[in-house]
């Protein structure tokens, strides 16, 4: 199991987390000395590289190793925090129909755990991404209203909310039941054009845009 009965407690301790981490400090000096990564006074860090649909670097920066996994790390547990609010929501709450409202943003809540450990911890190839990146990852995957689905794909996630529907709910609702309104359920067009966003490991250099 990932966590022990965060629904109950909220955010599980930093070192709970920290096991999931892809990049230790000998990692990351092991990294920086093949020329996979480089390092100055803030620490090790890579060049985020933004690619049109053409596949022309747009724009760079650079994304610190450290920061963004304390970030991470802060947003993971901002949402175990929300996800035992809303379960002590649902168990207080005697309306089905609010009860399964509710659940869905249980759902959500797992869905976008389930992408940030991903990141961060290189699971499925997941690559590792600025926080900028992160941000619109997330939105891009709830824009496209599939969050029970993908969540019915895993064996386990953060919060095992299919596993738990059942209990919670009296019943299993299936993904089409649950399509509405609610973010991650409910499919949105494009308002823009969508860009590829990648980290190269090496040759970093070499791949920066000439600004």
């Amino acid at each position: 199991m990932f966590f022990d009965d965060v629904l109950r407690h909220g955010s599980p301790p930093l070192e709970s987390i920290h096991r999931f981490r892809r990049y230790t400090e000998l990692d990351l000096r092991r990294l920086a000395s093949s020329g996979a990564v480089e390092k100055d006074y803030r620490g090790y860090y890579m060049f985020e590289v933004e690619k049109s649909a053409h596949k022309e670097p747009v724009r760079t920066e650079r994304v610190y190793f450290e920061e963004t996994f304390q970030w991470m790390e802060q947003e993971m547990r901002k949402r175990f925090d929300a996800a035992a609010s809303v379960y002590t929501s649902i168990q207080g709450d005697p309306v089905q129909r609010r009860r399964v409202e509710k659940f869905k943003e249980l759902m959500r809540l797992d869905y976008e755990l389930l992408i940030l450990l991903n990141i961060y911890s290189g699971r499925f190839g997941y690559p590792f991404y600025s926080v900028r990146q992160i941000r619109e990852l997330i939105q891009d995957k709830l824009s496209l209203g599939i969050a029970a689905h993908a969540l019915k794909r895993y064996e386990e996630t953060p919060l095992n909310t299919m596993m738990r529907m059942d209990p919670i709910l009296g019943r299993r609702y299936s993904p089409e039941e649950l399509a509405g309104s609610t973010p991650g359920f409910k499919q949105k067009k494009p308002e823009e054009e969508v860009f590829l966003y990648t980290m190269p490991y090496g040759q970093n250099r070499e791949k920066r845009p000439k600004k």
